[in-house]
């Protein structure tokens, strides 16, 4: 039984409690005089409950399942800036993908795992590893985390709208995301909180902090986006001829939404964003923009620790006022999730049962990744591929939870 856990799931830190119970039961045999027997079976219940409990808190979640039709590949590759200040940055591509007997993808690659989720190392998401691009021309869509976040926080929803026909690349912004390991073993790692500190930073220290970086992680998509149409031309890439450059959009978490519409102003190419409960940075914050975007906001706001809650209302409230302003100037889709919070938004509501405990809100997750997919897709359709989805059209629509 060990032997096929440790090859059907593969061995994680969780279960080393259990699999010191088995080398007590295995020394145990033959049956010790009487006192000793017990004590080898009260340890091996002791060491199986301990197992058990932390599977409980940690288990080996599974990632819902794609709605799309198509099979799902990811591949992992690295992009060089442009320039004598050019910097690497770390892609992962989520795709369509042909049948393919490569192994599942982990949800995270061992050396960028810490000590706590390393068994989120050996855990399999949807898509399958370097597996063949399907036939076709697809929409892409460029993807960044939060500030500190990383490339596969949000993994429930780029496989899924990969299932539906895009070509999805998620970034690790150097200095900012991670922890990211690179082609020569580098692993960084991600950024403090202490450049966007609520408790100690004014607004506009933060306003000017984040126009800063929301502009450095913008040219990262930038460059992203140039290497995908070198690959597009290139007929050793895997992606030869099966990328649409004339339909891109852009999405991104909390400040990962600000950088979709900073590098949008930036690059034509880029012709919508949604941004999944983040402020707005940048230049949209004084320019708006001109193209399509969508913002889907939690509605149960969570503080940091060491923050008052004064503080963080204050910022939070004048950041919203700001948000509203930049968001009428050309008009944009907003949508409120009653029960989210901040990070309920992305896959740590899978990480443990007692996510709701520390701050994920009321909404169950499933049903809040249900609502984000079905928004994704249907803002995406219509704005790079001219759609008309009953979802943008029906006020009140299928979701009470969205208004």
């Amino acid at each position: 039984m060990l032997a096929a856990h440790l090859v059907l799931e593969g061995g994680h830190w969780q279960m080393i409690p259990a699999y010191a119970a088995v080398l007590v039961f295995a020394g145990s045999l033959p049956m010790p005089a009487r006192p000793w027997h017990l004590v080898g079976c009260a340890g091996v219940l002791l060491l199986s409950v301990v197992s058990c409990t932390f599977s409980f808190l940690l288990p080996m979640f599974r990632l819902p399942a794609p709605t799309g039709p198509f099979l799902l590949g990811t591949r992992i590759l690295q992009v060089r800036t442009p320039g004598a200040a050019g910097r690497d940055v770390v892609v992962q591509l989520w795709y369509p993908a042909n049948p393919s007997h490569e192994p599942f993808a982990p949800y995270r690659r061992w050396k960028e795992a810490t000590l706590q989720s390393s068994y989120q190392s050996v855990l399999p998401t949807n898509s399958r590893l370097n597996a063949p691009v399907a036939n076709g021309t697809f929409p892409v869509l460029l993807f960044s985390p939060a500030w500190g976040g990383r490339r596969t926080q949000n993994t429930y929803l780029l496989e899924d709208l990969a299932s539906h026909g895009f070509v999805v690349a998620a970034i690790d912004h150097p200095g900012n995301s991670g922890p990211t390991l690179y082609d020569d073993g580098y692993v960084s790692q991600p950024a403090s909180g202490d450049a966007m500190d609520f408790a100690t930073l004014s607004f506009e220290q933060i306003l000017a902090e984040g126009a800063k970086e929301a502009k450095l992680q913008a040219d990262d998509e930038i460059a992203v986006l140039n290497a995908l149409a070198a690959m597009k031309q290139d007929q050793a890439s895997p992606f030869f001829e099966k990328v649409d450059l004339t339909r891109v959009g852009a999405l991104g978490h909390s400040f990962g939404g600000a950088v979709g519409a900073e590098a949008a102003i930036e690059d034509t190419r880029i012709k919508a964003v949604l941004d999944l409960d983040g402020s707005i940075f940048g230049r949209m914050r004084k320019e708006g923009l001109a193209k399509p975007f969508m913002m889907i906001a939690e509605d149960m706001p969570t503080y940091p620790p060491g923050a008052t809650k004064s503080a963080v209302d204050r910022i939070n409230d004048a950041l919203a006022e700001s948000d509203m302003a930049a968001m009428k100037v050309f008009g944009a889709y907003l949508v409120f999730l009653h029960g989210s919070t901040h990070s309920s938004f992305t896959d740590r509501s899978l990480f443990s049962p007692l996510a709701r405990l520390s701050g994920e809100g009321t909404i169950p997750k499933l049903r809040q990744y249900e609502i984000v997919r079905a928004y994704a897709l249907a803002f995406f359709d219509k704005s790079l591929r001219g759609g008309d989805p009953a979802l943008l059209r029906k006020v009140p629509g299928p979701y009470p939870e969205a208004t």
